[in-house]
């Protein structure tokens, strides 16, 4: 199924991931007007790959998705969203001189914080946090605020299928790469994301094994079910 997409992360850095600011679901829960389950739910399936399946650019190509379902929640339909966007971030703020031998991705948290800086499609990000993949919980209340940006390290068998549970996550499996997607619904025993265009579900136990970085974006503009400034003042540093 996604034996010929691309893939669009560097190494992640564990060390530098440990220092950014992490969110419980104490900090999260009683900011939330609304908390729900499926971004996606009521609205047509956006197939679009944003160019993924042939540029590395996954990690702009996430936050691209991740915006898409944010406008649709707010009703902002008069918003056109484009792999340009994914394309233009990428060349201008990550480093990609636009060629195939340049193509070589970007380092996650690094784009994170360029997004901050630099907006995508027009978007900024006011802030993001550290969610903790391994831990249901938190996964669920960081959903309540907004799609996820997540990596995991993808194996062999995630090429075949749209299911990436244990038997994907199994260590006898070689890993293909490291790659970012949008993470848009939670609930008990799966999760569903967004990536090359498809519906991807997760299990815990792929998660807990393969994930290696979620973050909880922060879009002003977009989130007005979210107690904005007290979101952005309540983060526990590590």
């Amino acid at each position: 199924m996604f034996n010929d997409c691309r893939l669009g992360l560097k190494p992640h850095d564990k060390e530098r991931y440990g220092s950014v600011c992490r969110l419980t679901p104490d900090d999260i829960n009683p900011l939330l007007t609304r908390c729900p389950t499926d971004w996606a739910l009521g609205h047509l399936w956006d197939s679009d790959d944003l160019k993924n399946k042939e540029i590395g650019l996954c990690g702009p190509a996430a936050a691209v998705n991740v915006l898409k379902l944010l406008a649709l929640a707010c009703g902002r339909t008069d918003i056109k969203f484009t792999h340009e966007d994914a394309e233009r971030f990428y060349r201008d703020h990550m480093g990609w001189d636009g060629t195939e031998a340049g193509d070589e991705g970007v380092v996650l948290l690094d784009m994170m914080y360029q997004w901050m800086l630099h907006p995508i499609a027009g978007f900024k990000c006011d802030g993001f946090y550290v969610i903790a993949h391994a831990n249901a919980e938190h996964i669920a209340s960081g959903v309540g605020c907004a799609p996820l940006v997540m990596a995991a390290n993808l194996t062999r068998a995630c090429q075949k299928t749209n299911l990436w549970d244990a038997e994907a996550a199994d260590p006898r499996n070689r890993i293909w790469g490291p790659h970012a997607f949008a993470y848009f619904a939670d609930s008990p025993g799966l999760g569903r994301g967004k990536s090359w265009g498809h519906v991807v579900d997760l299990t815990p136990d792929f998660r807990v094994a393969q994930c290696t970085e979620v973050y909880l974006p922060v879009i002003r503009e977009l989130m007005p079910h979210v107690q904005i400034d007290r979101l952005l003042s309540v983060a526990r540093q590590l």
